[in-house]
């Protein structure tokens, strides 16, 4: 089996382009028999929601300056088109992830946080939905085969799952991994942010 570990976050464009890369890797070497590890990586610890703005808003750049920021964010939606993903970044809002995150190691006890975990990343940059909000992470938790109102409990229990949350945060402190994606191949091969779908295979290869 392959162990694989991924520290992402939602907000992190790269993160989604990285995991559709991934698995089309693992679908290419036709390997079947992983085991995959959701691990929390905050970009922006402690950061309060803000959904009726969008995330280009939250910057607080100056207008001078919003230009050449719209075109960065164009190159990631070019980006994400070359591995079929449709992205809106000048729309999607200003948002915190860690009820996000929570809920996905919830679903992660039941099995169902890969699917999870692409439908949250798809409502945010394709959808630009705001997935702080508890009803639709729980309606996108029943898409995914999980209970509604089981789901919403854990939202609406504050204190679910944040240990987990600390005890990733300090362990990516302690590894110095300081970028997303950032990926865990059976412990010992490590590779972080885009790269190639070579090299994501060849650094595969070398786990196992």
């Amino acid at each position: 089996m392959l162990d694989i570990e991924i520290w992402s976050d939602y907000t992190c464009p790269y993160c989604y382009i990285g995991k559709k890369q991934l698995f089309q890797v693992l679908d290419e070497m036709d390997i079947s028999d992983y085991k995959v590890t959701h691990r929390v990586y905050l970009l922006d610890a402690g950061k309060e929601s803000h959904p009726e703005r969008t995330f280009v808003d939250g910057l607080g750049i100056p207008e001078s300056e919003r230009a050449s920021v719209l075109k960065k964010l164009q190159s990631i939606e070019d980006m994400a088109a070359k591995v079929d993903l449709h992205y809106d970044m000048a729309h999607i809002p200003d948002i915190a992830t860690e009820d996000a995150h929570r809920l996905t190691l919830w679903a992660q006890e039941q099995n169902k946080h890969i699917a999870l975990n692409t439908r949250i990343f798809k409502a945010y940059f394709e959808e630009c939905q705001d997935i702080s909000n508890f009803d639709l992470l729980a309606d996108l938790a029943a898409e995914c085969g999980l209970d509604r109102d089981q789901a919403l409990a854990v939202l609406e229990d504050e204190s679910a799952y944040r240990d987990q949350i600390f005890i990733d945060w300090e362990e990516a402190d302690e590894r110095d991994i300081d970028l997303v994606p950032h990926y865990t191949f059976n412990g010992k091969i490590e590779i972080m942010g885009i790269m190639t779908l070579t090299a994501i295979r060849k650094h595969i290869e070398m786990a196992i």
